[in-house]
């Protein structure tokens, strides 16, 4: 079960990954 939860947890910190590029990148695009 430690395996699946760490995949989980991998796809999660991607995501937010994400989410904090497309932040900068908006904020890049607004200045």
């Amino acid at each position: 079960m430690g395996k699946p939860a760490r995949i989980l947890k991998g796809q999660q910190l991607s995501i937010a990954n994400t989410f904090a590029y497309i932040k900068e990148v908006q904020a890049t695009l607004k200045s």
